[in-house]
């Protein structure tokens, strides 16, 4: 089955995927730190009881992972498609995943609350990943009283996300913006709006691959939709300047010279690390939004970025790898789908 990152999607040559996030914990039940063995087993239980009865709705049928009984390797692949965070790698035990199967809704069981809920969409879809968060939110709430305070909104262990406990981000390819040097000033701008602006890969003084992540950082004193607005209207102003910027990037020859040369590249190399392949890859997928590259588009290398991820490569070949085979077999991986796109195309 597709994954949720395939589906065509409006403004996906900047947005690359919406993420609606919702920390949820049960009353009367410590919060995770604190958390008995009993507790989890009492809280993985009840979600699983519960999402049972969601199977026939429009939901969709669930896979239920419990996290402490898969290899590392898998844990750590789910941590690299977004499912769970990396702490959960780490501590197991009593933690739970329920996800659909084009892993677009799914919930995280006694990570660091009792329940994140997480809804992703292709592209800018912000009205369209909250409704279905929000959807999944209100149907477990009737089984499982979640805690509420009238004052502080939802109890959360992490008082950060005291009162909506919503946490919405873009993913935003922004090679052009990086490029000019301009993503540091931004990031400094929106902090002062709450907002933030960090990279997915590598360090902040180090991005690797030109993505980023825009998100709210403001959960009390504001509702979802008035969050939801300001994030939307930040976003379209920096989507707004990225566009602008490549249409000028794209006439230079020495630019174009570089797209090809890193699709070259990535057609032809035997070894490839993740870091390398991030930074062509970015290059790519800035020329194919422009109309340099053709036979390929941007759900192919969003694709590719998340499934030659080092954990997620080595979980689906389901061999163990040395770091050298990797690489190898992570080269063989992108020939492949860039031939393919060219021949379907």
């Amino acid at each position: 089955m597709k994954k949720w990152y395939e589906a065509a999607a409006q403004d996906a040559d900047v947005s690359s995927g919406t993420f609606i996030s919702l920390a949820r914990n049960l009353e009367g039940v410590p919060f995770p730190s604190r958390m008995s063995m009993s507790d989890r087993r009492f809280v993985w239980d009840k979600v699983r009881e519960t999402l049972l009865k969601a199977e026939d709705t429009e939901y969709g049928r669930f896979t239920k992972i419990p996290l402490e009984s898969i290899p590392s390797v898998h844990a750590v692949s789910l941590a690299e498609a977004g499912l769970i965070n990396a702490e959960t790698v780490t501590d197991r035990v009593g933690c739970g995943l329920i996800t659909t199967q084009d892993e677009s809704l799914s919930a995280a069981v006694n990570g660091e609350d009792h329940l994140t809920i997480l809804s992703k969409a292709a592209g800018l879809q912000l009205q369209e990943a909250y409704s279905k968060a929000d959807g999944l939110d209100t149907f477990l709430d009737r089984s499982l009283s979640f805690a509420f305070d009238r004052q502080l909104g939802y109890l959360t262990q992490n008082p950060f996300h005291l009162g909506t406990g919503m946490v919405a981000s873009l993913r935003l390819h922004l090679p052009a913006l990086l490029e000019s040097g301009s993503v540091g000033r931004i990031a400094q701008n929106l902090a002062k709006l709450g907002l933030t602006l960090r990279s997915v890969y590598g360090s902040e003084s180090n991005p690797r691959g030109a993505f980023f992540r825009l998100s709210n950082q403001v959960t009390m004193g504001l509702s979802e939709q008035e969050a939801l607005t300001n994030l939307s209207s930040m976003a379209n102003q920096i989507i707004s300047r990225e566009r602008k910027m490549r249409e000028d990037l794209i006439h230079q020859v020495s630019v174009q010279d570089t797209v090809l040369r890193n699709l070259g590249v990535l057609q032809n190399a035997r070894l490839l690390s993740f870091d390398e392949f991030l930074e062509r890859a970015s290059a790519v997928r800035f020329g194919i939004t422009s109309g340099l590259v053709g036979g390929i588009s941007v759900f192919d290398m969003d694709t590719l970025i998340y499934r030659v991820q080092p954990a997620t490569l080595t979980f689906e070949s389901g061999e163990a790898m040395t770091e050298e085979e990797r690489q190898k077999h992570r080269a063989c991986k992108v020939r492949d789908a860039l031939k393919q796109g060219m021949e379907d195309s």
